[in-house]
């Protein structure tokens, strides 16, 4: 029996999305969504999200998401380690395959609605 690995999140760009070439030449585009929720005492807890897309869908996020903007995505989670300093470090991606702007960032909603 297949399983099934689907996240959706919305939240927001904790900054700007950062773009490099992987080997084999593929485009990889790296960048971070914040979301927030309340606690039972009514605090405001921020969870910071790993996403990451690759070949031409990497270069447009480049191009137009920016710091700020409120994105809805689709995607799987990719799990994944690496040794620092003689350190496992245990690493959980959110790989996208959708991506639609809420809103044009910094606080001005313009209603443009752009998808991946």
């Amino acid at each position: 029996m297949a399983g099934v690995n689907k996240v959706i999140i919305l939240g927001n760009m904790a900054k700007d999305p950062e773009l490099k070439e992987i080997p084999g030449g593929t485009a990889l585009c790296e960048f971070t969504l914040v979301t927030s929720r309340k606690n039972k005492a009514g605090e405001e807890i921020a969870s910071w999200h790993r996403l990451k897309a690759f070949s031409k869908k990497a270069e447009l996020i480049h191009q137009y998401v920016k710091k700020g903007q409120q994105l809805y995505v689709e995607g799987e989670l990719q799990y994944g380690q690496y040794e620092k300093d003689g350190i496992t470090r245990y690493t959980t991606d959110i790989v996208v395959w959708d991506l639609n702007f809420i809103n044009s960032g910094g606080g001005k909603s313009e209603g443009k609605k752009k998808r991946f």
